[in-house]
C-alpha cells in the first residue's frame, strides 16, 4: 500500500471512508495539523515536526507518531474480518498500549517486506516473463489514464493557503543542506 493511502486510512478520520479512497486531496486536511505535534518515533529528531502526526487510540494518551513511523515500528492495527463493522476499522497505539507479541510480529513482518523489496530492486532480471509483465502494466497503465481522464477532478483551492516552513520535511532537508550541518 502507498505511504499516501496508508496516511490517508490512519490520519484523515471522519474526512474520508476507508471503501472509497479516490480524489483525496492534501487540501482537505487542516493547515493546523501540519506540524502541529511532535512525533515520538521519528529517527532524525530534526523531521519529527514535519509532516501530520496520529495519535495513541488508548483514551487520554497523549503520544503522537508519523504514521509511517508507526508501520515501521508495528503500532498500527487493521479490523480483523469479524470487526469490520466497526466505524473506524484503522487505529494506532503506542508502544505503551500495544500487545508486545502483537508489536514484535508486526515489525518483523514489516522488516521481511522492506528487505524483500530490497533484494526484488538489487537482482531485478529481464526474462520472457519480466517482459510479458511489462507489457501488462504498460496495458493496465493505459487503462489507468484513461480511467483518470473520466474521473471527477477534487476540489483544488484557487490560491495559496500559508503554512509554517517547520512543517514541510522537503523545505527542512534543503535548509539543513545550505547550512552544511
Amino acid at each position: 500500500m502507498g505511504t499516501f493511502s496508508l496516511c490517508t486510512l490512519y490520519a484523515w478520520r471522519g474526512i474520508c471512508r476507508s471503501d472509497k479512497l479516490q480524489n483525496v486531496t492534501l487540501f482537505e486536511m487542516a493547515y493546523s495539523k501540519w506540524g502541529g505535534k511532535l512525533c515520538s518515533l521519528c529517527q532524525d529528531q530534526r523531521f519529527a515536526r514535519t509532516g501530520v502526526a496520529v495519535g495513541c487510540d488508548a483514551g487520554m494518551c497523549k503520544t503522537y507518531f508519523h504514521v509511517t513511523c508507526g508501520q515501521r515500528e508495528g503500532l498500527l492495527a487493521e479490523a480483523h474480518s469479524e470487526e469490520v463493522d466497526q466505524a473506524d476499522p484503522f487505529y494506532a497505539h503506542c508502544k505503551l498500549h500495544t500487545d508486545k507479541n502483537l508489536l514484535r510480529k508486526r515489525r518483523r513482518n514489516w522488516l521481511a517486506i522492506q528487505m524483500r523489496s530490497e533484494e526484488r530492486r538489487k537482482y531485478k532480471k529481464e526474462d520472457e516473463d519480466s517482459l510479458r509483465i511489462k507489457r501488462r502494466l504498460a496495458k493496465s497503465r493505459e487503462k489507468y489514464t484513461n480511467s483518470r481522464l473520466n474521473k471527477v477532478q477534487p476540489w483544488v483551492p484557487t490560491q495559496k493557503m500559508a503554512r509554517l516552513l517547520t512543517s514541510s520535511a522537503s523545505a527542512c532537508r534543503a535548509l539543513w543542506r545550505k547550512s552544511g550541518t
